[in-house]
């Protein structure tokens, strides 16, 4: 009875049902945050502080929020809070973009408050109400949480392939974000690892990201990082333009080196790794599973159940190993 009830009611029901729960969720944890301070400066309960902009409805508890109750005009009252959402938000970002750029302190408090919503993956939905609420006490706070997250409002700029987007990141960028964090002692030549894979992002879907990534052993972060990522309907196409800005950059970097902490290394691609139908992409050449797929021999593969195999005993190239005992 109560699901065909919500049912009935709509999307509009269950949305002013969670939006009470996560109020009330909310209200702990403001009196958790500063207890002391809302009790100098307001007699008034924090419940009242809360709801004092939505309406006289008294606060719910946390194990009361999904009641059976439907409260009245609640598509009015969700078009009404989604407004005013979008208002803040813009509002928030203006100010808190003037704030910035007059290069004031930040609030102790805006920056653990920051920490928690990255700490525990707090949704931006979620983060904007809070923010809504706690704003009247805290007016140093932003409106927005994108503003409170330190989003980057520019993007990299997208070049558009024959079959998707690629967007370059840059090497240098990421090789001097890496060195910052410190080098190996008596490293005298930087060496990289260029990777270069795709993914497919869902599994019924042809569209696949691209990524070409880097890294150095050398660094104190040996993890790798991202020089350019493509997107689109299978690989990109054409594989001059998906390789063109980092093999422009690879090789000015390679003849200039680089200078990270006050000090000028010289740079060398060490490998290039990628699977076998990464390297067919990238060479221009046959796949691995066709009947001359080798790429380091002239060894031709026979058939056996309409499967081509390696046959030992013909010339192959020097460490060639298809085929082998």
């Amino acid at each position: 009875m109560d699901n065909r009830r919500r049912e009935i009611l709509g999307h509009n029901y269950i949305r002013e049902r969670a939006r009470r729960a996560v109020r009330a969720e909310f209200e702990a944890v403001f009196r958790a945050i500063e207890p002391q301070h809302i009790a100098d400066a307001q007699p008034a309960q924090p419940a009242q502080l809360l709801y004092e902009e939505f309406g006289d409805d008294p606060a719910p508890q946390p194990g009361e929020a999904f009641g059976d109750d439907a409260p009245p005009d609640l598509a009015d009252d969700d078009q009404q809070s989604d407004s005013d959402n979008r208002s803040d938000s813009s509002n928030g970002s203006n100010a808190d973009e003037q704030s910035d750029s007059d290069g004031e302190a930040e609030d102790p408090f805006q920056k653990s408050l920051r920490d928690w919503a990255v700490q525990y993956k707090v949704p931006l939905v979620a983060l904007d109400s809070l923010l809504k609420v706690l704003h009247p006490r805290h007016p140093t706070l932003p409106k927005c949480a994108k503003t409170l997250l330190r989003t980057p409002r520019d993007t990299p700029p997208f070049k558009q392939l024959a079959n998707g987007k690629y967007c370059h990141f840059g090497l240098k960028k990421g090789l001097l974000s890496k060195g910052a964090q410190g080098v190996k002692p008596n490293t005298e030549i930087i060496s990289l690892d260029i990777f270069v894979d795709a993914v497919k992002i869902y599994d019924t879907a042809s569209h696949k990201c691209t990524a070409i990534l880097c890294r150095s052993s050398e660094f104190i972060d040996k993890r790798p990082f991202p020089v350019g990522l493509f997107y689109g309907d299978g690989d990109p196409i054409p594989v001059e333009e998906f390789l063109d800005d980092y093999i422009e950059e690879v090789l000015v970097l390679l003849a200039d080196g680089i200078t990270v902490m006050d000090r000028h290394f010289p740079l060398r691609i060490r490998r290039y790794i990628a699977d076998a139908l990464g390297r067919a992409y990238l060479k221009g050449i046959i796949s691995h599973t066709a009947r001359h797929g080798c790429e380091r021999c002239p060894q031709v593969g026979p058939s056996h159940d309409n499967v081509n195999v390696g046959k030992s005993g013909q010339p192959k190239a020097n460490g060639c190993k298809v085929g082998a005992p």
